[in-house]
């Protein structure tokens, strides 16, 4: 078989590309759900085929894992790693080790796997709706942002490093007792980088007045508001956007 008989024509190429957004779509979280007195929501842009960014809520024995990750990489190459690190994410979350546990678990089956798992910044939260208390830690991502008190901003920057870099890393994780209204906005590191310098920069300043702004809005209107804002800005991306919102109603 020569080499042009070897490559796909058009029609299966896109055939193949939907068929990779729709297991994109079903592995990754609702962009919008209700956990118990707590709203969550998340929204992915992606710069091409398919998103190397991904955004996953899952709930094990009374507690749900919250986590936005971006693989290294962009487009297919990057996606076709999704199936798995998530695999690695849940079954880690099932050991009942704590959050930092969980990350060195996850950061030593990335550095010793053997099929070449690229590495993954991720943040991962523990939430705990009954009693309304969050842990989370950074793995080389940016910091999450927490509004409090509808005026209160807090950087959310505990963790270490991108997983799967260094086979023996340590992690630290903090815990979170959110208030009603309270809300934490958690942004990948496209979002951040596209945007430094230019008129709507993420900086903490600009995320509180944000956030201030959609106080009285849905987590679903604020994650949306922010993602418009963002294209609109930046209409053409070279980097995957995606964001995560969880915000206590109740």
């Amino acid at each position: 078989m020569s080499r042009a008989e070897s490559l796909p024509t058009l029609p299966g190429k896109r055939d193949a590309i939907a068929g990779a957004r729709e297991v994109y779509e079903a592995l990754c979280a609702r962009s919008d759900q209700r956990i118990g007195g707590f709203e969550f929501a998340c929204g992915t842009v992606a710069a091409r085929e398919i998103s190397g960014d991904f955004v996953t809520a899952f709930e094990r024995n009374g507690e749900w894992y919250l986590a936005l990750g971006d693989l290294m990489g962009k487009g297919l190459s990057a996606a076709m790693w999704l199936t798995h690190v998530l695999d690695l994410v849940k079954r880690s979350c099932e050991t009942g080790l704590c959050l930092q546990g969980i990350m060195s678990m996850l950061n030593r089956e990335m550095h010793r796997s053997r099929v070449g798992v690229p590495l993954v910044s991720l943040f991962l939260a523990k939430l705990e709706p009954e009693v309304g208390r969050v842990t989370y830690c950074c793995g080389g991502c940016p910091p999450g942002f927490l509004l409090a008190e509808g005026h209160r901003l807090s950087l959310l920057e505990r963790g270490g490093p991108i997983l799967g870099a260094f086979d023996e890393s340590t992690y630290a994780a903090a815990t979170i007792n959110f208030g009603l209204h309270d809300t934490l906005l958690v942004v990948s590191d496209g979002i951040l980088e596209v945007h430094r310098g230019t008129t709507f920069e993420l900086r903490p300043d600009q995320v509180t007045r944000h956030l201030q702004f959609t106080a009285g809005d849905s987590a679903s209107s604020i994650v949306g508001s922010l993602l418009t804002r963002v294209q609109n800005s930046s209409p053409v991306l070279a980097d995957d956007l995606s964001l995560l919102a969880l915000k206590r109603v109740a």
